[in-house]
């Protein structure tokens, strides 16, 4: 809806505001969350950059690669060291203090690495810590992807170096028709004294539109009780209300500077503050291409090692009784070889017709033949001639119906 059109939906194509860029084409917010949430690089330790720089910083940033088939190598990082205009500069923006270029590690697709920024000489005088990520020209036109800025100091030494308290003449205040005024060199604050808030701000001759708060988003905040009174050099306000809202503390410093301090209680059901967001494990890095030489190299060395830890056995050196173990049998049974050797033959080996079953070859008197076995059975000598046939006779079963047998003879 534009107000400045008279009411009309703005529809204009591509053109229209659709939360990313407004009617003008400008940045909004949403379109620096989509760029970090769909960076291909990512930091893997968000909550330790949560809050600007850590103290104790080294130089290095673990990132974690979500590029399904490019490398880091095809990126180039620079890093900025910046220092913020302050208010009594009168102009927005920055400078930069240093910058340069930072040495891409090789991260390949889905695995973490450390990137390792220089410090120069007196970078922690800096504001802030840029570091941008974008990729090569051989890769695209270069365009950046995505930044990232830290703060190096913290907001309690950022606010003390910017806010300037005991410069300047002691500050005034005066009631007059529900109106309390707080008057500084160059700035004067009125407040409501129905209210406790302000209803105005004017420094150096210009008015600011600082009026009605702070307010509560939800809930009441009725003023109960306002006091007011010098506080050294300077002025402070401070008001009780019932509701949500339960104190709040203005105070006017000799340089100009106005401060808010203010304390509430929310009570009933509420929105809880959203988890923090945390980067997607990264995936299993890709595994190296040596499982096969290594399956190999183990499988050709499988029969070595038996062989060895039968030898130990045979020896009297492997696994002990009750365990199991192939070389001490073997060495337990070795003076059986000679009383039974193995029967069936082995591939290739023309079997020995005096160690078939029933044959027994003792080569030494000290073994003696087996026990409870008959001695093997010699065929009878036929002096060249044929042996006469015997008859056989093969006896019927008598039949039931004669009660008779017939006996036949061959």
């Amino acid at each position: 809806m534009r107000d400045d059109l008279g009411g009309a939906i703005d529809v204009a194509g591509n053109a229209a505001p659709d939360g990313i860029l407004g009617p003008f084409r400008e940045k909004e917010a949403s379109f620096y969350t989509i760029k970090d949430i769909w960076s291909p690089l990512q930091l893997a330790e968000p909550e330790r950059f949560a809050s600007g720089l850590p103290d104790g910083f080294d130089g290095r940033i673990r990132l974690t690669n979500h590029y399904t088939f490019i490398s880091t190598r095809t990126c180039r990082f620079t890093w900025r060291l910046l220092d913020f205009h302050t208010p009594s500069q009168r102009r927005d923006g920055h400078t930069v203090r240093d910058q340069g270029t930072a040495t891409a590690p090789a991260l390949e697709p889905g695995a973490q690495e450390v990137l390792r920024l220089p410090r120069p000489y007196g970078w922690r005088r800096a504001d802030a810590l840029a570091l941008a990520l974008a990729p090569t020209v051989t890769v695209t036109d270069g365009h950046e992807l995505h930044s990232w800025t830290w703060t190096i100091a913290s907001a309690t030494d950022q606010a003390r170096r910017l806010v300037r308290k005991g410069l300047g003449p002691a500050v005034r205040g005066r009631l007059a028709d529900d109106r309390l005024v707080l008057a500084s060199r160059h700035t004067t604050v009125t407040l409501d004294a129905t209210t406790g808030m302000p209803a105005g701000v004017t420094h150096r001759g210009k008015d600011f539109t600082l009026s009605r708060g702070p307010l509560p988003t939800t809930g009441t905040a009725g003023l109960t009780r306002l006091t007011h009174g010098p506080d050294g050099n300077g002025y402070t306000v401070e008001a009780e209300h019932s509701g949500v809202l339960r104190h709040v503390r203005w105070s006017l410093h000799p340089s100009g500077w106005l401060q808010l301090d203010y304390r509430y209680h929310l009570t009933g059901e509420h929105r809880r503050p959203l988890p923090r967001r945390r980067a997607a494990p990264p995936p299993p890095p890709p595994a190296p291409r040596t499982r096969r030489p290594l399956l190999r190299n183990a499988f050709l060395r499988l029969p070595t090692t038996v062989l060895v830890l039968a030898s130990l056995g045979f020896l009297g050196l492997g696994e002990q009784p009750p365990t199991p173990e192939w070389g001490r049998l073997l060495s337990e049974n070795q003076p059986y070889a000679e009383l039974a050797p193995p029967d069936r033959p082995r591939p290739g080996l023309r079997p020995d017709p005096a160690l078939r079953p029933g044959r027994h070859h003792h080569a030494s008197p000290r073994h003696p033949p087996p026990l409870n076995r008959p001695p093997p059975r010699q065929a009878p000598a036929h002096h060249g001639r044929p042996p006469a046939s015997r008859p056989r006779t093969r006896t019927a079963r008598p039949s039931p119906a004669s009660g008779t047998s017939t006996a036949v003879t061959r």
